[in-house]
């Protein structure tokens, strides 16, 4: 496989909190040069074949370099880290021969999306100075903007329903995803068709709140193939409250200790924490 080579546009979609589709989380720029539309125009899978998602597949298989979509990568691959391209072409390493085999001479693929990057909405329960109101609800608020949501979550359109059958693996972010219904429609979604045993579940989430309206996320997360939480934390006590505020430590650090306590007994979940600062905490295994 050459080294531009990334299994990513033959497989997975990113959609950010205000509907745009990226080919994924590591080619966005201030710039927004690697926008391949929004999901107010157009369904998923016309844009999984865009003219620019096409083009960035035959560029792939030609060993062409993409600096203005795949920068981010290359330059971690250059500093010897590994990238979102490594990391998805060792995930999917099975899928890697047969990528050729599949497109056809406009870069064209059948749209079956099996990778998912999603933010449904910015709807948050925290305001993190690290943060503002594309990602926050709460930022938003304070600033007289609206909460954004994509236009087919507010006309309540999935627009993953004629995908169910092919994912294999769903990143959630925000906002907060564990407080977005439509999170829980898409779990429970997956469980009623049979898919749950099939999928790979992935979080970033600041671990605040482990249910919402009735639903026990250790009891959803329990029927998919595997869970893997990330608590995304970056002080304890009053200084975690400083830095996200709204925050109760009290309680992040209960949820803390119950996922711990879940990776500690189930096989099929594991927990990390995301520290974006330097702090003294204990570490959950």
């Amino acid at each position: 496989m050459n080294k531009t080579f990334c299994i990513i546009p033959w497989i997975h979609t990113h959609i950010t909190t205000n509907g745009s589709v990226l080919p994924c989380c590591n080619s966005y720029t201030y710039m927004d040069n690697s926008r391949i539309g929004y999901l107010d125009n157009n369904p998923v899978e016309t844009l999984f074949n865009s003219k620019k998602l096409k083009q960035l597949r035959l560029d792939m298989l030609n060993n062409v370099e993409r600096k203005d979509i795949c920068k981010n990568c290359y330059t971690k691959e250059s500093m010897g880290f590994d990238s979102g391209r490594t990391i998805y072409n060792e995930d999917f390493k099975h899928l890697l021969d047969n990528a050729k085999n599949i497109t056809d001479s406009t870069g064209y693929v059948d749209p079956k999306i099996i990778s998912w990057d999603v933010r449904y909405s910015n709807l948050c329960n925290l305001k993190c100075r690290i943060c503002g109101p594309e990602f926050s609800s709460t930022w938003a608020a304070e600033n007289q903007e609206k909460i954004i949501k994509i236009r087919s979550v507010d006309n309540n359109i999935d627009p993953f329903e004629n995908q169910y059958q092919y994912v294999e693996k769903i990143y959630f972010a925000g906002g907060e995803p564990l407080i977005m219904p439509e999170h829980y429609r898409t779990l429970n979604k997956i469980i009623e068709r049979g898919r749950d045993k099939y999928v790979d579940l992935v979080y970033n989430s600041n671990a605040t709140k482990l249910d919402y309206n009735n639903n026990d996320l250790t009891e959803l997360w329990k029927n998919f193939k595997r869970v893997i939480f990330g608590a995304s934390i970056d002080a304890v006590g009053p200084r975690a409250d400083y830095i996200r505020h709204g925050v109760n430590w009290d309680i992040v650090e209960n949820n803390l200790y119950r996922l711990s306590e879940l990776a500690r007994t189930s096989k099929n979940f594991s927990f990390k924490l995301i520290l974006r600062f330097e702090i003294n905490i204990l570490i959950f295994i």
